[in-house]
């Protein structure tokens, strides 16, 4: 009695083989973009609460902020305030290198020490400045408990720093993460402490457009 051998012929195994290579093509791109922008989050979680306690080590060894904003008032320009703040907060902050960039960001002229950290951020501290407005006007100024808002810190990846510089700001502008500097320590833009509602539907658009600006709150807090 004979058996019949069942087999593959080679048309169908290479049909088979061709299927998978296209899925493949299709999904691995996805994959990818969402282990990246896993990274991404969770590196910026990472930096803010590092960045929180090396605040909170600062206040307990030189005193809550209000005392000596008042001190910083008398110096003579933005320049001189940062530097103090600065140097307060690299006690406990860790960071490569400093350097003092100028230029025009946005239309703004950019006159001030950038700080480069480990991790392949810049950041800077804008003291507030009555004559600057480079606030988007859907994002009011923060006030948790009441507490005074002293200005901003803004972070950028390093890429895109240089890249908003070389391009006068444009749409690299808005993949920075943002902070409120105030009383209560530095608030992501965004944050539900500042009454801004975070939800699945708001992550999805944050993390579809890969920019941070208003998204900080909800990329840290969600």
């Amino acid at each position: 009695m004979n058996k019949k051998i069942l087999a593959f012929t080679l048309a169908e195994t290479l049909i088979v083989m061709a299927v998978i290579g296209i899925v493949s093509g299709l999904t691995l791109p996805n994959l990818n973009n969402s282990t990246h922008q896993k990274k991404e989050i969770s590196k910026l979680k990472k930096f803010y609460a590092e960045l929180s306690d090396a605040w909170s080590r600062t206040e307990s060894v030189y005193g809550k902020y209000s005392e000596w904003d008042e001190e910083l008032q008398d110096l003579k320009n933005e320049q001189e305030q940062q530097t103090v703040i600065m140097n307060r907060l690299l006690d406990f902050f860790k960071v490569t290198g400093m350097k003092f960039e100028n230029g025009r960001i946005k239309g703004a002229v950019l006159n001030r020490w950038v700080y480069y950290l480990p991790n392949g951020y810049v950041m800077y501290i804008e003291p507030n400045n009555k004559d600057e407005d480079d606030v988007d006007d859907s994002e009011s100024i923060c006030s948790v408990n009441n507490s005074k808002n002293y200005g901003k810190l803004k972070v950028w990846e390093l890429n895109d720093f240089r890249a908003m510089q070389n391009n006068n700001g444009l749409h690299y502008y808005a993949k920075g993460y943002y902070f409120w500097f105030t009383e209560e320590g530095f608030i992501p833009f965004g944050s539900q402490m500042c009454g801004t509602l975070v939800d699945e539907d708001k992550w999805n658009n944050c993390v579809k457009k890969k920019v941070g600006y208003t998204c900080t709150g909800t990329l840290i807090e969600y």
